[in-house]
């Protein structure tokens, strides 16, 4: 789920397209996509 959900924001969906396709909330989205975006930055950008 994690994945997917990272594709779609790289496509540049809204958060309202990526709960249709996920099933999710719009806010479960941001917050998934927030925690995701944190731990890339600190596992790839700051490493």
């Amino acid at each position: 789920m994690d994945r997917a959900l990272f594709l779609l924001y790289l496509e540049d969906l809204s958060y309202a397209e990526m709960a249709a396709i996920t099933g999710l909330t719009e806010s479960h989205v941001g917050v998934k996509l927030n925690r995701l975006k944190k731990a890339f930055m600190t596992r790839y950008v700051e490493a």
